[in-house]
């Protein structure tokens, strides 16, 4: 079932497909746009048929240009993004956000709404594979001073060993409105001891010790590592939070997260538009928008890739590299 609120009103569409062949489209949209060789508009049309186009008259009448979605079941790991329409994707007609109940407000009085701190390591942890654009990515987002040419706000970066967990307690505890963490995330389904993400020190830091964070001075808090937008195995329904849900549960107001495996050296460019658009005053989903868009259109002068991934002028175009974040919100 599907239920548009526009403000003309409540609209219902009923869809005739089953459990089982929502997950099978489900499942087959997902390792589409996971895999940079494959061709994820057929899967993406499918689903789109399914999930957008019964309700896609009603969004045309009313003018929407920002989707908000309220997601349960495998649906919440669908990237809406990437659905494709038969001629453009999602993102090419909507903002995007995802609706994750109330939260802390963010408020961060008597600290600029400018200011981030910026969490990251670059060595390889045990196990996981070193991630070397994770510097530059940061030193994209923070500036540190006023010669600094590169940072988009002002404020200060935890890399490699100043990334405790002491120090993102200590962060916490400050209010710093803008949180940025760039590491690794391994999620595991089963218990909350089981997914841990990766601080400075190689140590893990399970869903249970972060759990333990209170965020709610953060308006922003963008999870910069792999899978962090997951919960529970797919089809399955939510037994343990992943990451992201679980940074909304303790107070921040709005959690960039991401549904599959990102690429180290393809996020780092992405982050840096993103965090351009957020210091021009775009809100979390404009910014969002903005970076797929750039990504996916690459050097093409508003025109989309031909074959995503493929066109050099758009090296990140495919899904894969832009397709897996989402704005969890209000």
């Amino acid at each position: 079932r599907i239920r548009a609120l526009t403000a003309d009103g409540a609209h219902r569409s009923t869809v005739p497909v089953g459990p089982s062949e929502l997950n099978r489209i489900v499942f087959e949209f997902r390792q589409a746009v996971a895999d940079p060789a494959a061709d994820p508009r057929p899967a993406g049309r499918a689903l789109f048929q399914v999930l957008v186009e019964p309700v896609a008259d009603v969004l045309e009448e009313a003018q929407v240009s920002r989707l908000e979605l309220s997601l349960d079941g495998v649906i919440r790991y669908v990237p809406f993004a990437p659905l494709f329409d038969g001629e453009r994707f999602l993102v090419e007609r909507f903002e995007i956000v995802r609706a994750h109940g109330s939260a802390g407000a963010g408020s961060a009085s008597g600290v600029s709404a400018t200011t981030v701190a910026g969490f990251g390591i670059t060595k390889a942890p045990a196990g996981l594979p070193p991630l070397p654009y994770v510097r530059e990515e940061l030193e994209t987002i923070v500036r540190r001073g006023p010669d600094d040419p590169d940072g988009a706000l002002s404020g200060d970066i935890y890399l490699d060993e100043a990334f405790s967990f002491a120090a993102l307690e200590r962060v916490s505890a400050q209010r710093v409105p803008n949180v940025h963490i760039a590491s690794h995330f391994v999620f595991r389904p089963g218990r909350v001891t089981d997914s841990y993400l990766v601080v400075g020190s190689g140590r893990p830091v399970t869903l249970a010790e972060f759990a333990g964070l209170d965020l709610s001075g953060i308006r922003w808090l963008a999870l910069s590592a792999c899978e962090t937008a997951l919960g529970d195995a797919l089809g399955r329904g939510v037994e343990i939070d992943g990451l992201g849900v679980l940074a909304r549960s303790r107070g921040a107001g709005s959690v960039l997260a991401s549904l599959w495996r990102v690429s180290d050296r393809a996020t780092s460019t992405f982050m840096r538009r993103l965090y351009r658009e957020r210091a021009a005053g775009s809100d979390e989903a404009a910014a969002l928008r903005a970076a797929q868009l750039d990504a996916l259109h690459g050097d093409t002068d508003g025109r989309s890739a031909a074959t995503p991934g493929r066109d050099p002028r758009a090296p990140y175009a495919h899904p894969f590299y832009w397709g897996a974040f989402v704005v969890m919100t209000d």
